[in-house]
């Protein structure tokens, strides 16, 4: 051991070689796993920071370039120790007595770095292997995050556009609903004021009755005395009219009409044909509650002893030259094969009693068939459908139903004035026998 010791020319200190190569490697050794592990911690904290950029395809280069560098930053780090401590070497086995010793220390010690090399590399492998596993469980929870947040995101704009898609039919439910409803409570709403105007006449013709007989015995001449000359007014109107010619006829029938069908119905606009133009004599443009147009319906009125087949192909073409969707026919005489008002050849026949009931169930159908084709649904099938109603049984008995209330209701009126005449004309004999007795 005493070969391996050596002294200092200057000082004198006797120090072993052994020792002083020992505690020199120890040193590097222990600067080498400083800057190692130093290395390996500023690595893994830059593998963190990457791993949250990684995307896609990246992450296998990412990795690559992780091994590489760590493993070619190592080799030069320990290339360069080894230089180091090969030139130390170099340097002690020159100045060292014994270079045998010397060269067993070398051969150690290139067996304790083969065996430290060894195990860097085994270690780096390790934390490699490790770093990679992180990354793929970090990277996997990742991806099972991020397509659980888009699947979330999808279910949800797929719930949302199917509640959406559901309020859009409900809506349009409702909103046809509505419509059918409207419709409903309109019809209703006309034969209620129909009702009460009926009422109201019934109302005032009791009164007038009441206050005809309360008052009868205090002016009694006086009204016979009225009576007469209204009698002799009425008897002179006749004889004119019997005299007047049947265009005149006629012309009285078409303006009846006319003023009929605008008192009847106030929202409509009723326009008169001029004479001499050809055409129907009078055009109904039928409008709802908003002054929409739902349609037209044209009027022909005929006042002759005969009725004439003629009349239904001139009102026919009539009705499609002005664009209308119904034609009626008012006559003072019916045909032959029919009794009352009806459908023959696509043209409705009435009388002039009956004109006012069959113009309210017509005008009715075809606001109807206005809202139908305003709703776009299945507009073909509820048009066909509403054109088999109204050429069906179930309309023409419910035209019939009304058609009939009114007639009920004209000849009450009829009975109570032939019922007035007729007391009128009793009273006017006792008044005549009262002053022939005197």
């Amino acid at each position: 051991m005493e070969d391996n010791k050596i002294s200092c020319p200057k000082c004198t200190h006797t120090f072993s070689v052994t020792d002083s190569m020992n505690s020199q490697l120890e040193q590097e050794k222990l600067k080498f796993r400083t800057a190692y592990n130093k290395a390996v911690a500023e690595m893994q904290e830059q593998q963190k920071v990457e791993t949250a950029k990684i995307v896609g395809l990246k992450i296998a280069e990412e990795r690559q370039k992780i091994d590489i560098s760590l493993r070619e930053e190592i080799q030069k780090d320990f290339q360069q120790k080894v230089v180091a401590l090969n030139a130390e070497l170099e340097k002690k086995q020159q100045e060292s007595l014994d270079n045998q010793k010397i060269a067993i220390e070398n051969e150690k010690l290139k067996v304790e770095f083969s065996q430290f090399r060894k195990e860097s590399e085994e270690a780096v492998n390790i934390k490699i292997a490790e770093e990679r596993r992180k990354i793929d469980t970090l990277l996997r929870e990742e991806i099972q995050k991020d397509f659980h947040h888009k699947f979330t995101l999808l279910n949800e704009e797929l719930e949302k556009r199917r509640k959406e898609s559901f309020e859009s039919q409900k809506i349009a439910f409702e909103n046809e609903k509505l419509k059918n409803d409207l419709s409903q409570q309109r019809v209703q709403i006309e034969f209620e004021l129909q009702r009460k105007k009926q009422e109201e006449f019934e109302v005032i013709t009791k009164q007038l009755k009441e206050s005809i007989v309360g008052d009868y015995e205090m002016k009694l001449k006086e009204k016979d005395f009225q009576f007469s000359k209204m009698r002799e007014q009425i008897e002179e109107m006749k004889r004119k009219a019997e005299q007047g010619s049947m265009q005149m006829q006629g012309e009285v029938q078409e303006i009846a009409l006319e003023e009929l069908l605008r008192n009847f119905f106030p929202h409509d606009l009723i326009q008169p044909v001029p004479k001499g133009v050809s055409g129907a004599d009078s055009i109904q443009v039928v409008r709802n509650f908003s002054g929409q147009v739902c349609g037209k319906i044209v009027y022909e009125s005929k006042r002759t002893k005969n009725f004439d087949t003629k009349w239904i192909d001139k009102v026919k073409h009539d009705m499609r030259e002005l664009g209308a969707s119904v034609a009626i026919i008012v006559t003072a005489t019916m045909p032959q094969d029919m009794d009352k008002f009806g459908l023959k050849d696509g043209v409705w026949i009435c009388t002039f009693a009956e004109v006012k009931s069959l113009s309210f169930v017509l005008r009715d159908s075809l606001l109807k068939i206005q809202t139908v084709v305003e709703s776009q649904e299945n507009k073909d099938d509820k048009l066909q459908h509403l054109y088999t109603y109204i050429t069906g049984d179930e309309f023409r008995n419910r035209l019939e139903a009304v058609t009939e209330g009114f007639k009920n209701v004209r000849e009450a009126i009829n009975k109570e004035r032939i019922f007035m005449e007729k007391m009128w004309s009793e009273r006017e004999k006792q008044m005549e026998k009262a002053m022939t007795s005197s």
